[in-house]
């Protein structure tokens, strides 16, 4: 619990948040997982995906900590 807990407890708060906004974040590493491959040091995919994974999970544990159109979008 004290390892993961600070990330899971806040996401399962606002879990309808999480999802909604985990979509449209899906949606962004769709668009640009194409363009960011074309990077000069051709970056490995068994690297770059769970490093592109975790960015995202931080990113809306962020943006659930920070409370980002908390008013717009149910939790």
């Amino acid at each position: 619990r004290r390892v993961v807990g600070w990330l899971m407890l806040p996401l399962g708060q606002a879990a309808l948040y999480s999802y909604i906004v985990h979509f449209f974040l899906i949606l962004l590493v769709y668009n640009l997982a194409p363009w960011l491959s074309r990077l000069p040091w051709e970056p490995s995919e068994d690297v770059f995906t769970p490093v592109l994974q975790i960015a995202v999970v931080l990113l809306l544990w962020v943006l659930v900590r920070k409370r980002v159109l908390f008013g717009i979008i149910p939790n």
